[in-house]
C-alpha cells in the first residue's frame, strides 16, 4: 500500500469538540523532523496501524508497520507526506488515512482557522468502515497509487 497521509495546504474541517477551531491547514514541511528521522517527538519510531483505536487488540493485530524496521517508509514533497507499507494490501472497506500528531507550533489565521507550522507524527492510521479521514485527499491518492502498484 502506498499513499498520501498528510496533504499540505488543504483545509480539514469537522474536528472534535475538544479543539478550539473548526479548520486546520498544515504548512509544507511541518513534519520535516519526523519524516527525516522516522521518530515521534518522544524519540520513538513512528508506526502504522489499523485505525486510531487499539480497542483491546494486541500490538501484532493493530500495528502493521514501523519506521524502526523499515516496514513503514515516509517521505515528503510539495504535495505532502507520503507513506509506503509494501507488505499491506488495501482493505476492501478502506476509507482513507489519518495521523496522530503532536503539535509544536500553530498560527491562528482567523477565529476558526489555524495553521500547523511544526509538529511530529505519532502514528499513521489506515482507516476502514465508518472511520473517515480529516483530509479526503488521502483516500483518493492512496487508492490511485496502490491500484497502480
Amino acid at each position: 500500500m502506498v499513499g498520501l497521509c498528510i496533504p499540505y495546504g488543504k483545509t480539514a474541517r469537522g474536528f472534535s469538540a475538544r479543539l478550539p477551531f473548526a479548520e486546520e491547514i498544515i504548512d509544507p514541511g511541518a513534519f520535516r523532523r519526523s519524516v527525516e528521522t522516522g521518530l515521534s517527538a518522544r524519540g520513538k519510531p513512528i508506526f502504522a496501524c489499523w485505525g486510531h483505536k487499539r480497542a483491546g487488540r494486541a500490538d501484532w493485530e493493530w500495528k502493521i508497520g514501523s519506521t524502526a524496521d523499515g516496514s513503514l517508509r515516509l517521505w515528503q514533497d510539495s504535495i505532502g507526506v507520503w507513506f509506503s507499507l509494501p507488505h499491506v494490501d488495501l482493505p476492501a472497506d478502506f476509507t482513507g488515512v489519518s495521523i496522530s500528531l503532536q503539535a509544536i507550533s500553530w498560527r491562528r489565521e482567523t477565529e476558526q482557522r489555524w495553521r500547523l507550522l511544526e509538529g511530529f507524527i505519532k502514528h499513521v492510521a489506515i482507516l476502514t468502515g465508518d472511520e473517515s479521514p480529516a483530509y479526503k485527499e488521502t483516500l483518493t491518492w492512496t487508492r490511485l497509487l496502490t491500484l497502480q502498484e
